[in-house]
């Protein structure tokens, strides 16, 4: 839905979850304040300080204990694949 969101420009996001074995499981996705444009978005001071209110604020509230496990980011009108980039990132 947040990448839905950002219709013609990038969006980027969090997610939560944790290890077990081979199998990395996600139970939740937030996205960060950040601006992109219809070929890039990069995450700076503004998004770390958001993840950081964020994780705070879960482990708080006691609604999300795990810990960020990856991140992602749209290809608006490109569908889903891994650019050079991410594969380095």
């Amino acid at each position: 839905m947040h990448a839905k969101a950002g219709n013609d420009m990038e969006v980027m996001g969090l997610m939560q979850g944790y290890p077990d074995g081979d199998t990395l499981y996600i139970m939740d996705a937030y996205g960060l304040p950040v601006e992109g444009t219809e070929t890039r978005v990069n995450a700076g001071n503004e998004a770390d300080a958001f993840s950081i209110d964020y994780k705070e604020l879960c482990e708080l509230e006691g609604s999300r204990p795990e810990g960020v496990v990856g991140w992602y980011h749209s290809h608006p009108g490109y569908g889903c694949w891994l650019s050079g980039i991410d594969v380095k990132t």
